[in-house]
């Protein structure tokens, strides 16, 4: 009996994970963004860029990466959507990383992040998890109230 409830949520859980992946990826596109591509999607951006650092076995980077596009969705023409993965692109980001704490003495230590940035420059950047949709809402539109 155990080992049937056990089968069953896990069941339900996999189709939870998904469904958000599905259901996220129709509403936004989510750009790769490597060293290759940087300057064309960042630099030469008109409208805000969101850049999430993640890591694909890290599911804190999913929920936030969910949470993001959740905030973002409706305004998808407005705003590019990007993600570095950290193992795939590993000495591009640090160089990155480098760049943005010696232009603008902004540390990021840590993932889940997103860089943001708006006509190529870096603005700031939101790190780690909110309990809540709504708060992570509550920073975006800070921050893009601040950059208009």
């Amino acid at each position: 009996m155990i080992k049937k409830h056990f089968y069953i949520n896990f069941f339900l859980i996999k189709i939870f994970f998904l469904s958000i992946i599905i259901y996220s990826q129709s509403y936004v596109d989510v750009k790769n963004i490597t060293k290759d591509i940087f300057q064309e999607l960042v630099q030469d951006s008109l409208v805000p860029v969101f850049i999430m650092i993640s890591s694909q076995s890290c599911p804190t980077c999913k929920n936030l990466e969910y949470q993001l596009i959740e905030c973002l969705k409706n305004e998808k023409e407005q705003y590019i959507v990007g993600k570095i993965e950290i193992h795939e692109n590993e000495n591009f980001l640090q160089k990155l990383l480098q760049d943005i704490f010696k232009k603008h003495h902004h540390l990021i230590s840590g993932f889940p992040s997103i860089l943001i940035f708006f006509r190529g420059e870096f603005i700031t950047s939101i790190h780690g998890v909110y309990n809540s949709q709504e708060a992570l809402e509550e920073v975006v539109n800070k921050v893009l109230v601040d950059i208009n």
